[in-house]
């Protein structure tokens, strides 16, 4: 399976270093304390420049999902492919994609963990699986 391979910079680097680590980091406001996701310079809650970043515990339950029957990309992920939509336990929403599940049992709010996938020397993704509740 060949994947998009993402071009980190310089606002989620931290995203990027955390995963080669195999560790789920996020930016989390020092204001008002939400995590966020995707990674800005300033919070999208309070608009505070005071971001710092942290390790989440990389469990959720599913929000949403889609399974793709067309590559919009040639270097997309093979089809069929699925999009998921993770609300992760700290709160932010995160869009990934799930492996270990067969579509028919999928189900709103389906307890999921992260697990990470090298995909170069540089980039390693995070990905969600179901998980025991």
């Amino acid at each position: 399976m060949s994947r998009t391979v993402p071009e980190p910079t310089e606002v989620d680097a931290p995203f990027w270093s955390g995963a080669r680590r195999h560790e789920l980091v996020l930016p989390r406001c020092d204001t008002c304390g939400r995590w966020f996701f995707p990674p800005h310079r300033r919070c999208p809650n309070c608009l505070a420049a005071n971001v710092t970043w942290g390790r989440v515990s990389g469990r959720g339950d599913l929000y949403g999902w889609v399974e793709m029957h067309r590559a919009y990309r040639p270097f997309a992920l093979e089809v069929p492919y699925n999009v998921v939509v993770v609300r992760l336990d700290e709160g932010p929403l995160m869009i990934s994609n799930m492996t270990g599940v067969v579509w028919d049992e999928l189900r709103l709010g389906l307890p999921v963990g992260v697990y990470f996938e090298q995909i170069s020397d540089e980039i390693t993704l995070p990905l969600f699986a179901p998980i025991a509740s």
